[in-house]
């Protein structure tokens, strides 16, 4: 098993622990995570700052920690916040993703790359796809369950 698939298949095992959580919390633990991913490389660097792109994923994790913060202490923005958040989620991996392609594709022509920021473009993939996914299967059950919602307040002739 490749590392990115073994990274793939914990963060998919994290998805289904935490199915039970809200999705502020969840969309919290992922923006802490996408700065933590800052920090580590960060620190794996010894602390040399070459260009501010070590900071991107922190670019994607405050804004999704910020609008979990709002989710969870204003229900009423719930909604909109989720679905901005399921946007940056995005949004970040597909700029991770059009930044780690070029790199697989020199590590597979044989080139020689700095592998710490390629491990960041990719575990920033794989962290920002699997948070949509989590947003994705979460706006499915809230659908549903409003949907079910609105059958069983419906009197039997359909009025």
């Amino acid at each position: 098993m490749t590392r990115i698939t073994y990274i793939h298949c914990t963060l998919l095992d994290i998805q289904r622990q935490l199915s039970g959580e809200s999705m502020p919390n969840i969309t919290i633990i992922f923006g802490l995570l996408l700065c933590a991913l800052s920090v580590v490389t960060l620190v794996l660097t010894g602390g040399k700052v070459g260009s501010v792109s070590i900071f991107i994923p922190c670019f994607v994790g405050v804004p999704l920690l910020l609008l979990g913060i709002l989710a969870a202490a204003r229900p009423n923005t719930r909604k909109h916040a989720m679905h901005a958040a399921a946007a940056f989620g995005l949004l970040g991996g597909l700029a991770a993703l059009g930044r780690g392609i070029p790199q697989a594709l020199k590590i597979l022509r044989g080139e020689e790359v700095d592998l710490l920021p390629v491990s960041m473009v990719w575990a920033m993939t794989l962290i920002c796809i699997t948070f949509v996914l989590v947003c994705i299967e979460s706006f499915i059950s809230a659908r549903k369950a409003r949907l079910n919602q609105g059958d069983s307040s419906q009197s039997p002739q359909g009025h």
